[in-house]
Formats: C-alpha cells, structure tokens, sequence
C-alpha cells in the first residue's frame, strides 16, 4: 500500500489528538505542516520535541507558545529530529541506543520513537 501525504486539516486533527489541545495557534500548525510535509509520525514526534524543550505548552486543552518559532532550530527531517534526540541522550544511553539498532531486526524506529 502506498500512501501519500496527508492533508493539512487531517494533520491538524491528529496534532491536536496528539496534544490533547482543542486550539493550536496557526502558525504552529504551518510550521509543523510545512516541516513534516504530511507526515503524521514526523508532525507528531516535531509537535512533542517542542512540547518538550518547553517551546509549546499545553494548559486546559489549549496549546500556547512559549517561545518564537522562528528563532529556533526545527529539524528538517525526521531523520534530522531522531538524531538530535539521540544526541541529548547521555553517552550510556547513546551506547544501547546503538546496540539496539544495529543488532535488532525488528521495529526500529518504534523504538527511536519512545526516546
């Protein structure tokens, strides 16, 4: 099966599933839609990097930026993202993370996504 880009409006509902945000500003949902290209496994692990870093927070189902988007770095790939939340991980971590990946064979990225 071949699947392609979602679009923008189904994006934004997954995000704010994802959230558990009834409102997300606009400019959020564009950069995130504009940087994951349709990508739910990508806007969702973006949306929780800067949920996370403290960027984004949530409050009473309403999702408030804390930070100007603008001014930070946003990975522009998933590869991109996955790779700077392994970089913050201490180097032990880092060490299984790699074990993990280069001696498993099955669901890698499920196990890139819990990190």
């Amino acid at each position: 099966i071949k699947l392609g880009p979602l679009k923008d409006t189904h994006l934004d509902r997954i995000l704010k599933d994802h959230l558990n945000a009834k409102d997300i500003p606009e400019d959020v949902l564009e950069l995130i839609n504009s940087k994951s290209h349709g990508n739910p496994l990508f806007a969702k692990e973006l949306a929780s990097t800067l949920l996370s870093r403290g960027h984004l927070t949530v409050v009473d189902g309403v999702c408030i930026k804390q930070t100007d988007l603008r001014r930070i770095d946003v990975p522009d790939s998933l590869v991109s993202l996955i790779t700077s939340k392994i970089d913050r991980l201490s180097p032990n971590q880092q060490i299984v993370c790699f074990n993990f990946l280069t001696h498993s064979h099955s669901q890698p990225y499920i196990f890139i996504v819990k990190i």
